[in-house]
């Protein structure tokens, strides 16, 4: 159904109106699973946004703008040169709407997406160089807020009326105000829905069940009826009540931090911020520098070389690394940008490396470069014009061919990572095995070290650290959730 709304997207516009409407049928699709008062931010979050038409719809505007920008196609070479001379701003409608609505913007020559974070930092997106990931996780972002923002249960207080006999909840304060800083990714949901395949766990997930009316549905039930009594002795008990409130379960929600707001008490959920920028990269260019003159002094010596390359990445932070054996030179250094993954820290080495044969080809200098990676992903760049980086890739590409037409040429060599057996592996002819694995683990080595110390203080490390208190908080109000349930269910199993 969602491709049959997209597959124009960047062309045609749709109103968001009759998306809206399409959004509330697919969750109704569900309705086995999904009770009628599941939230849709946190059934979204548990489906996945792909299958909320709204973000399907702005996802495929923004691929189009990618694909547009980075790789013509290939009716192209039928097009006029007046249409050609023409940026993907003009030739595709829909673009500046949505940027416009995302409260983005373009640069001039169409090559970067920027944005402002929560933070007032300035936030760079290269077409075609930085991976889709990276995109998509600001989108996501952006329709986080926007339907967390709509959810009625924790913007509204809808707190039945002041009677003593209602089994209510707690009086607590709604979100902080509709800002970039309120959102929820229900992480913790994520993680219980995956793991469990009990009603009750996955129903808990959901923020839905354990309360009078889901204990009680499809039953008449009247006011004074034994079923319409909390344990406590209350009257119809909410599900806020049952989890937070009733003296009867407090040992089921024995170590689960108290609710501070009505996010934590209806939601289960803790309001987290966004990704923070990568710490930054100053030396980058005096790296390739290093990287030149140490390539230039090693094909002195010998007119063959051995380089090994390796990258690393956790927590949002990358590194990568370059090791020239033959002169004792090991240096790392990460990358600047916003595409901190390990495979684009595994293309930035073998860039580096290939950048530096391409000047010192230049200036005459020949011979043969081994480039040994544990990365075949990386190694596949060079031989296919189908890659998800496709710019990056391009450019890579143009260095290596370059070098090797002015007599430096750059060879690739797969070595398989952390001392691991493969069958039927060869060394390469002119280095042992011993010395090809130990200029990987010097690699893999220098590359961690620098993640790590890229990592230690900065801003990435305590938002990962916050990410992981609040997805195990959830975990832990969710579970409680679904002990709760039984207990109440089996309560009135009992009358």
């Amino acid at each position: 159904m969602l491709p049959l709304a997209t597959w124009a997207c960047g062309f045609a516009e749709l109103d968001s109106d009759p998306l809206k409407i399409l959004r509330k049928s697919i969750l109704k699709v569900f309705s086995r699973s999904f009770l009628c008062d599941t939230p849709p931010c946190v059934a979204l979050e548990v489906l996945g946004w792909q299958y909320d038409p709204l973000f399907a719809c702005d996802w495929s505007v923004l691929r189009v703008i990618v694909r547009f920008h980075a790789k013509e196609p290939s009716w192209f070479e039928h097009c006029p040169l007046t249409f050609l001379a023409k940026q993907w701003k003009v030739l595709i409608p829909g673009a500046t709407s949505l940027l416009r609505r995302l409260n983005w913007t373009a640069s001039h020559c169409g090559n970067f997406l920027r944005r402002v974070d929560e933070y007032g930092a300035q936030r760079v997106f290269e077409l075609g160089v930085d991976g889709l990931p990276i995109l998509q996780e600001w989108l996501r972002d952006v329709h986080h807020r926007n339907i967390f923002n709509m959810c009625g249960r924790v913007q509204k207080s809808l707190r039945r009326l002041d009677d003593d006999r209602l089994a209510r909840g707690l009086q607590l304060p709604g979100p902080p105000p509709k800002s970039p800083n309120a959102s929820c990714v229900f992480e913790g949901h994520r993680c219980m829905w995956d793991e469990n395949s009990s009603r009750d766990m996955r129903h808990a997930a959901l923020a839905t069940g354990c309360s009078f009316w889901s204990c009680n549905a499809g039953m008449q039930i009247q006011d004074g009826h034994p079923r319409s009594f909390c344990l406590c002795g209350g009257l119809q008990p909410s599900r806020v009540h049952l989890l937070w409130v009733c003296p009867h379960t407090a040992d089921l929600r024995d170590g689960v931090p108290s609710p501070v707001d009505r996010v934590e008490e209806r939601l289960f959920a803790k309001v987290v911020h966004e990704r923070p920028a990568a710490p930054s990269s100053s030396i980058f260019v005096h790296f390739v520098a290093d990287v030149t003159r140490f390539l230039d002094r090693a094909l002195q010596g010998d007119k063959h070389i051995f380089v090994a390359t390796d990258g690393a990445a956790k927590h949002g932070v990358a590194a990568f690394s370059v090791v020239i054996p033959s002169v004792n030179f090991a240096a790392a250094t990460g990358p600047s940008g916003e595409d901190q993954t390990p495979f684009r820290a595994e293309l930035d080495a073998l860039g580096v490396v290939c950048k530096a044969a391409c000047a010192l080809s230049k200036h005459g200098v020949t011979g043969d470069i081994t480039l040994v990676t544990d990365c075949i992903s990386a190694m596949s760049t060079f031989d296919t014009s189908d890659s998800s980086r496709p710019l990056l890739a391009l450019l890579l590409r143009r260095w290596k061919r370059r070098a090797s037409a002015m007599g430096l040429h750059v060879h690739l060599f797969w070595v398989p990572a952390h001392d691991r057996i493969v069958p039927h592996w060869k060394p390469h002819p002119l280095a042992s095995e011993a010395q090809l694995r130990a200029w990987n683990r010097r690699a893999d080595s220098m590359a961690g070290e620098c993640r790590a110390t890229r990592s230690l203080g900065s801003n990435l490390q305590s938002w990962h650290d916050a990410r992981v208190a609040a997805r195990n908080w959830e975990m832990m109000a969710i579970r409680s959730c679904a002990a709760v349930t039984e207990r109440c269910k089996s309560f009135l199993d009992s009358l």
